[in-house]
């Protein structure tokens, strides 16, 4: 995770299980430890599918450990450019409606969103974490404004009104602002395989056409005109969006299996 929170390996557990086994090294990185501390405490309480499982935690003099179910880094895949199109797209749904859970539901700022946020998990679904900085609107010692600079790549990711006022100015700002910013340079990388600076974010030659004025809309340079990922996710949801891909629709029709007729869920299954 961006905190330095390290992925060390994939472990069993007593039943036989496999986990994931992530690392803080408190010794070494003193300065981000209420980044790591909040990570921990926000991952221990916050409840989505689309939010990465926690099964343990362990913290000591020395060392945080987090254990998860196992897990990739997004990371991987995208400097591999390993991912297709259509995977790409339902990877994006799924962390776009775990983003809209955190920005509205639970009225919070994720601050980091970014590959190194984001992790597969065993059936293929992205998964967010990455809690470093999860900060809460209602919160009057938030994290973000006091330690976002402290985010390992905090400069190459930062919004332009935080490039510009600090992070003090989110307080200022509609709470999805900085995280729809970072969604769209988000789909810049997936789409790209890197992404070194903002100067970038005009080249959409890889990025989906369907998609080219809702995330430039995504990056709108001022945050109060900014499009939410809840506006982008209800965009792509729309006839003919470029959410409206047969894995997406499928992974949608089975989630919600139970909530059909009998006849839709024959159909379904066929």
């Amino acid at each position: 995770m961006p905190t330095r929170i390290c992925l060390l390996t994939l472990v069993r557990q007593e039943d036989g299980s496999k986990c994931s086994i992530f690392a803080f090294d408190i010794t070494a990185n003193k300065s981000r430890l209420p980044l790591a501390r909040n990570a921990l405490r926000k991952l221990r309480t916050l409840r989505h599918p689309g939010v990465v499982k926690v099964l343990d935690t362990v913290e000591t003099e020395t060392y945080i450990y987090i254990a998860t179910e196992r897990l990739s880094p997004l990371g991987w895949h995208v400097k591999r450019k390993s991912l297709t199109e259509e995977t790409t797209k339902w990877g994006l749904h799924n962390i776009a409606k775990t983003l809209k859970f955190v920005n509205a539901d639970a009225s919070s700022i994720h601050g980091s969103i970014r590959p190194a946020s984001i992790f597969f998990s065993e059936s293929g679904e992205w998964k967010l974490g990455g809690f470093d900085a999860l900060s809460s609107v209602k919160e009057d010692d938030a994290i973000l404004p006091t330690y976002g600079g402290l985010i390992p790549d905090a400069g190459r990711y930062m919004a332009p009104e935080v490039s510009k006022g600090g992070w003090e100015v989110i307080k200022q700002n509609p709470t999805h602002a900085v995280d729809a910013y970072n969604f769209g340079v988000l789909i810049f990388e997936v789409f790209n395989g890197s992404f070194n600076s903002s100067d970038q974010l005009g080249q959409m030659k890889s990025i989906p056409p369907s998609m080219h004025q809702s995330y430039k809309r995504l990056l709108n340079p001022s945050p109060k005109a900014r499009m939410s990922v809840s506006q982008f996710l209800d965009q792509g949801r729309r006839l003919g969006g470029f959410f409206q891909t047969p894995l997406i629709q499928v992974t949608e029709d089975v989630d919600n299996l139970g909530l059909k007729a009998e006849e839709e869920r024959n159909e379904l299954l066929r």
